[in-house]
């Protein structure tokens, strides 16, 4: 009875320090999906901490215009400054908007969602987002389409579903190595000057968390062998 009653205070020793590490291993929040990352915030990228680098016709903007996945705002892609969710395909255009992030040492696992929905052009019109460092500014009308290559920036997602009519979760891991690092996230529209279908893209709650990687502890509490089994009385 005293090996098995030891062996019960050893198996619950160990779950609670299990639970103890998971929850020391809380994520970090980094753009909120109903604040900042919602455009919540303000009726302006500005306003929710984002900066825009718009090229001269296709636009990002923030409002209500291309109804919102929750909440009241949403970014969109607009040929009327913000009037309509919709795009000129006979223009060769760019647009970006971005902001820098830092991740906290350690946090390895960084993941980014958004809920988005729109068309465009397969291989030509789409939506693209990077990671670069802070020293990166986006240009307007840099990468033209249906390049993808932007100076000193890592393409993270590139738009590879045409049409999506509604809202759907686009999930992105981005690289361990952005820990303890400040980066710049950048949200990018391209077009080519012919083709294409309206409407453009649009996106909401943006979210990114980071968190440090789960502890490889208590992962086998009894003999990987399987020859002992948990104490069934006591």
């Amino acid at each position: 009875m005293v090996t098995n009653l030891l062996k019960f205070l050893s198996i619950v020793f160990l779950i609670t320090l299990f639970l103890s590490a998971q929850n020391s291993y809380a994520q970090t929040t980094l753009i909120s999906p109903t604040g900042d990352g919602g455009f919540e915030n303000g009726a302006s990228f500005t306003g929710n901490g984002w900066t825009d680098i718009n090229h001269t016709t296709n636009t990002w903007q923030v409002g209500t215009v291309s109804v919102p996945y929750a909440g009241t705002n949403a970014a969109f892609v607009s040929n009327d400054a913000g009037l309509t969710n919709a795009y000129t395909n006979s223009v060769l255009q760019t647009s970006h908007f971005y902001r820098d992030v830092t991740v906290p040492a350690g946090e390895s696992k960084i993941v980014l969602t958004f809920q988005w929905k729109g068309n465009g052009e397969s291989g030509w019109d789409r939506l693209l987002i990077y990671t670069a460092p802070t020293s990166v500014t986006p240009a307007p009308g840099v990468p033209a389409s249906n390049s993808t290559v932007l100076t000193g920036a890592t393409l993270a997602y590139l738009q590879s579903t045409f049409p999506q009519a509604t809202y759907g979760l686009q999930t992105v891991n981005l690289p361990s190595s952005l820990a303890g690092t400040t980066f710049r996230l950048i949200f990018t529209w391209q077009n080519d000057a012919s083709g294409g279908t309206n409407p453009p893209v649009s996106i909401d709650n943006i979210s990114l968390v980071s968190s440090l990687p789960v502890p490889l502890i208590a992962g086998n509490i009894y003999p990987i062998n399987g020859t002992e089994a948990p104490p069934t009385s006591f």
